[in-house]
């Protein structure tokens, strides 16, 4: 803990670390600076809270686009099922809905700016064929439900890193906006 200089406790570290985190998207956990602000100061006042959590001032260009990553877990309770074909894409969960609406908000004013949507892998062919469904889940969502065109992806698949994440990055650069299914016989159920 003789590290920690300048922390009372493990919280308050967590604490500094989540908010620069995720100072570069505009959100700060009001309910951790608020229990911090109370161990440090010993009051139970409230703190001021960002009303929405939203940035102040809209990105202007694709630099100042700063964008998360998609949390599409994968299925581990149909593990050993792997050789019959997937009815259905990847579920998305309502967190990662919430956070591709703001995603699509960012972006949909910004013409020049493109969404690397990257997927992530072991080196087999069952997570590769996952990893990709799951960028195509990423995408398909926003072109349908938020109506990017299509033009305006990156798609990229298989990438070794988090097999649950698919990151999201704003670029300018040229790349495939699709790609033939790698395995789709391996699909999982």
């Amino acid at each position: 803990m003789e590290q920690l200089t300048g922390f009372r406790s493990v919280t308050q570290l967590r604490v500094a670390l989540l908010t620069i985190a995720f100072s570069g998207f505009g959100i700060i956990n009001s309910a951790l600076y608020a229990q911090t602000s109370q161990q440090r100061s010993g009051t139970t006042t409230r703190p001021r809270t960002d009303p929405g959590n939203v940035m102040s001032s809209p990105p202007q260009s694709c630099g100042e686009v700063v964008l998360p990553s998609i949390m599409v877990p994968t299925d581990k309770s149909r593990s050993g099922t792997t050789t019959r074909p997937r009815e259905s894409a990847p579920t998305l969960s309502s967190n990662a809905i919430t956070a591709l609406a703001k995603v699509a908000a960012q972006i949909k004013n910004i013409p020049d700016c493109r969404i690397k949507v990257t997927g992530h892998a072991a080196a087999n062919k069952i997570d590769q064929q996952a990893s990709w469904d799951k960028v195509n889940a990423v995408i398909r969502y926003l072109v349908e439900k938020q109506g990017i065109a299509p033009n305006r992806f990156i798609f990229e698949y298989g990438v070794p890193g988090d097999v649950d994440a698919v990151d999201l990055q704003a670029t300018t650069e040229e790349g495939p906006s699709t790609a033939p299914a790698p395995h789709p016989d391996l699909r999982r159920m």
